[in-house]
Formats: C-alpha cells, sequence, structure tokens
C-alpha cells in the first residue's frame, strides 16, 4: 500500500535536504578556497581524498535514486516520479503535469550521474573496470551539479507549497561543528606543528 502524499512528500523532504547538506560540505571543503584544499592536503590528503570520493559518491547515489522511475522490478521507488503520480492521483493533475516536465529536465541533466551509479557506483560495469581508458565515464561538471540542485529543490519547493509544507532553501545553511570548525583545528595543528618543528 502507498503511504498518503504528505507522508510521501516528506520522505522525499528528507532525502532532499541530506542530498543539499552533503553537497554544500562537499562544496565548502574542495571547491571554495585554495587555501583551505592545501590545508587538507597537508594535514590528512589520503584521508580527505576519501571523504571527498565518498561524498561525491553519495550525492550521485541519491540524484540517480530521486530520478529512478515511479517501480523497478516490480516494486515502489521513493522518487520524484512516485510522486508526480501520487500527486496526479489525488486529483492535481495541473501541478503534476507542470512536475512531469520539469522532471524530464532534471532527468536529462542526471543522465551522466546515472551513468556513473549504472557502471561504477552500484554495479561493477566490466568493459568500464577492465578498459577505464577505452570506456570512460562522462565528466560530470560542477555547474551541471549545481544546476540539479536548484532544479531538484524548486520540484521539492512546488509540492511544499500546495501541502503546506516546509521549503528546502538554496541558500547555505549554517553547519554546527562543519567545515569551517574543522578547518579552524586543523590550522591550530598544524601551527603547533610548526612551533615544535615538525
Amino acid at each position: 500500500m502507498c503511504p498518503d502524499l504528505n507522508t510521501l512528500y516528506e520522505s522525499i523532504y528528507i532525502e532532499i535536504r541530506k542530498l543539499n547538506r552533503e553537497w554544500q560540505i562537499f562544496q565548502e571543503l574542495f571547491t571554495e578556497s585554495e587555501e583551505r584544499i592545501k590545508i587538507l592536503s597537508n594535514t590528512a590528503g589520503t584521508f580527505f581524498y576519501i571523504i571527498q570520493e565518498l561524498l561525491k559518491e553519495s550525492v550521485f547515489l541519491t540524484i540517480s535514486r530521486l530520478t529512478d522511475p515511479k517501480m523497478s522490478a516490480g516494486k515502489e521507488n521513493l522518487s520524484l516520479e512516485k510522486l508526480v503520480s501520487e500527486l496526479e492521483s489525488s486529483g492535481d493533475s495541473k501541478l503534476a503535469k507542470e512536475l512531469a516536465l520539469e522532471l524530464t529536465k532534471i532527468k536529462d541533466n542526471s543522465e551522466p550521474i546515472r551513468k556513473w551509479r549504472n557502471k561504477k557506483l552500484s554495479h561493477a560495469d566490466l568493459q568500464k573496470s577492465t578498459n577505464p581508458k577505452f570506456n570512460p565515464l562522462p565528466p560530470v561538471l560542477l555547474g551541471t551539479l549545481d544546476k540539479i540542485f536548484i532544479q531538484i529543490n524548486e520540484f521539492s519547493n512546488a509540492i511544499a507549497k500546495e501541502l503546506g509544507k516546509p521549503y528546502v532553501l538554496h541558500e547555505k545553511a549554517i553547519i554546527e561543528g562543519g567545515v569551517e570548525d574543522l578547518e579552524m583545528y586543523l590550522r591550530i595543528g598544524l601551527s603547533k606543528n610548526e612551533f615544535k618543528g615538525g
């Protein structure tokens, strides 16, 4: 039995908020400051490289799940398409049609990410794994990711408005115990190491 539209939206809202938080942390760590990147490299370069890859993979997987069809192998998915389907079933066919068009754009922009999911992250494609030079995965540019995030957030907010639910904010959230705190402690560690002549 499918949950009601409110419950379905709330579950997707949680996924989208988590996705936005992970993307914000990724950007703050690895794209906003050359000085910060140097600090990360000079303190624990291998560790932060692994964190970078894990965050990227998590973001790619979540976007892929959100853009999944409403059903796979006879099982219902928690996806944007499922949300559109339930919105239409609830009688709001005008908004459902508008969002179906927006979802097509989101899926088009997400196609390279879905290839990463299908050939590397969720499955180990034999040709890609054994001969990556001749079977490269498509590049995913930061600008494309930013566009996808705006589209997903606007999609979510259109439903939030209809249901009287909280919006997903485009602005950066203040994350207590986040990247700025991490950078402060890494700087302290580096300065103590320099003081000791390490």
